[in-house]
């Protein structure tokens, strides 16, 4: 194939990906009253704290269930997901305390935060984490279809394209 070719086939999945976050972000968002700031801080106090655990990106025997217990989580201060989101301090504390208030994250000490395991296993996450799979799936095995398709020269990219 030549790189004409796989700049197109490359624009492709960037179509294929932007669609698949957006259907992501609204999934999400929903928890949080449609707020994607706040969606984006609880994600990623959520990550931060367990960045440790996932390194490898392979299951970890820990994580029953698919959820990490608290006793192996890492706080996460204000400016570090600030940095980590780059959005202003500000607008992060906001929504932390929002998350917070919510109870959707534990404050643990004056500058420490986790999103808890029994926030988790609660019961609009677990039906975030059923509209996710079907969401997933389908997003893969669409791809995994395209791309068999463009390897065999019958592509068929006209939806979904930039």
């Amino acid at each position: 194939m030549d790189r004409s070719a796989d700049a197109d086939e490359d624009k492709y999945l960037l179509a294929q990906s932007i669609d698949h976050f957006l259907a992501s972000a609204a999934l999400m968002a929903r928890a949080f009253g449609n707020n994607h700031t706040t969606m984006i801080v609880f994600m990623s106090i959520l990550r931060a704290s367990t960045g440790h655990l996932n390194a490898d990106r392979t299951p970890h025997p820990a994580a029953i269930s698919g959820v990490f217990p608290d006793r192996l989580r890492r706080p996460v201060s204000i400016q570090a997901i600030s940095e980590l989101t780059g959005f202003p301090y500000e607008t992060t504390r906001r929504h932390v305390l929002r998350l917070v208030e919510s109870g959707y994250c534990s404050r643990l000490c004056s500058r420490e935060f986790i999103v808890s395991e029994d926030v988790l296993r609660g019961p609009a996450f677990s039906r975030m984490a059923e509209e996710n799979r079907t969401l997933m799936v389908g997003f893969v095995e669409h791809i995994h279809d395209q791309l068999e398709a463009l390897d065999s020269g019958v592509a068929r990219m006209s939806e979904g394209a930039l």
